[in-house]
């Protein structure tokens, strides 16, 4: 946590900057090049040490924080959710990733992004636990306001294409006028390659706990899970936590 003497950053979050955090700097700085580049310009920002987000909600962006100072990315259903299905709890998760992701992108957080691909995956292997898989539906909406390329957008392709079937190819017809076309696009090409391989192909959810592909750190950064001597997927029904202790 951090420390008293530490310098610190006030974000405001939301249109009207209502929500106030105050973020330590070292941290924030060492993980964000958003927050890296605002403070070392001459910047409003950093004469201030003001950021504001108004494109961003306060329980986002307090998910944020609470994974820069612990290293756990938090999604567990609120109490009122405690009766529901583990199924419906797990969907509910996966809901609230794509405004993470979204912020991830914006303040260019590269570990902060490689943890919310993880935690869907993590989400999504609870689903196949128990019965149930990504479903399509989901997947426009983490390709808002996501780069091209981005690996989110592979890792929902890949997660739905593994699933889909005939039916699911002719759904798209009926769907393309509330889906994002970029993710029909995605869809149609990864599912013709495999038609056109006339394999399945490999599960995306096979050894991926220990495999970057959906990880969007390249060559030239460590992994997250290396930056610390242990990674531990926490996986409790309505939570999914990528812990580094």
């Amino acid at each position: 946590m951090s420390s008293a003497n530490e310098n610190m950053i006030t974000f405001k979050i939301g249109p009207n900057g209502d929500a106030v955090f105050m973020v330590p700097e070292g941290r924030i700085r060492a993980s964000s090049e958003f927050a890296d580049a605002a403070m070392r310009g001459p910047w409003q920002e950093s004469q201030e040490r003001v950021i504001a987000l108004p494109e961003f909600d306060k329980k986002t962006f307090g998910t944020y924080l609470q994974w820069l100072l612990t290293g756990v990315v938090h999604t567990k259903a609120g109490c009122a959710d405690g009766n529901k299905s583990i199924e419906a709890r797990l969907y509910s998760e996966i809901l609230r990733l794509p405004n993470l992701s979204v912020l991830g992108h914006y303040l260019l957080d590269t570990d902060f992004r490689d943890s919310i691909n993880d935690a869907l995956i993590e989400c999504t292997a609870d689903l196949h636990r128990n019965g149930s898989k990504f479903p399509a539906s989901y997947g426009p909406d983490f390709y808002d306001k996501t780069p091209d390329q981005s690996p989110i957008r592979k890792l929902v392709v890949d997660l739905v294409v593994w699933d889909m079937r005939e039916f699911h190819v002719l759904r798209l017809k009926t769907d393309r006028d509330t889906m994002h076309p970029d993710y029909i696009m995605d869809l149609l090409l990864a599912v013709s390659s495999r038609l056109v391989s006339g394999t399945p192909g490999k599960s995306p959810l096979d050894g991926w706990d220990t495999s970057c592909k959906y990880h969007c750190h390249g060559d030239e950064k460590p992994c997250y899970r290396k930056k610390a001597d242990t990674y531990v997927i926490c996986s409790v029904h309505d939570m999914t936590a990528a812990k580094l202790v």
